[in-house]
């Protein structure tokens, strides 16, 4: 019996050292993108991310999207400069990756789209300066207007 009860504590222990070790690889952060990143005058896109300059050809600040922003203004306050205001953009995704942008917070109203590898200098030549509050990751543009 002595024997037995050791082959059962030999056992715990291990199943233990297993489960503490599964617990602190578990505890260690994923490292992530950013949700979002400070773009600035004239800067590339880190790839992965869509970026929206305050006016065209990259001028001025900007802001680098990780994800969905669905409402501008709500964004962390360092990025809430870029809600209706921006005026270039480029999508630095590949694939099928599209970013649609929207003039109404909560994805509504008139939309443009850019599709993966997409860059787009003036807003303005698609009637869409300085009018974004919201961006919204896709598989494809479906009837939202390409920007040109």
């Amino acid at each position: 019996m002595g024997s037995r009860n050791r082959l059962r504590g030999a056992v715990g222990a291990a199943f233990a050292t297993v489960a503490v070790a599964a617990t602190l690889a578990g505890a260690q952060p994923a490292s992530a993108a950013p949700a979002y990143y400070s773009v600035g005058e004239y800067d590339n896109c880190n790839s992965g991310y869509t970026c929206l300059w305050y006016s065209n050809a990259k001028q001025g600040a900007g802001v680098g999207f990780y994800n969905d922003a669905w409402n501008f203004a709500t964004i962390p306050s360092s990025y809430t400069f870029i809600n209706n205001q921006s005026g270039s953009g480029q999508n630095r995704t590949s694939g099928s990756n599209v970013t649609k942008l929207y003039n109404t917070a909560g994805g509504s109203g008139t939309a443009r789209c850019l599709r993966a590898g997409q860059y787009d200098s003036d807003f303005q030549n698609d009637s869409f300066y300085h009018v974004a509050s919201a961006l919204v990751w896709a598989s494809s543009c479906g009837s939202v207007t390409v920007f040109r």
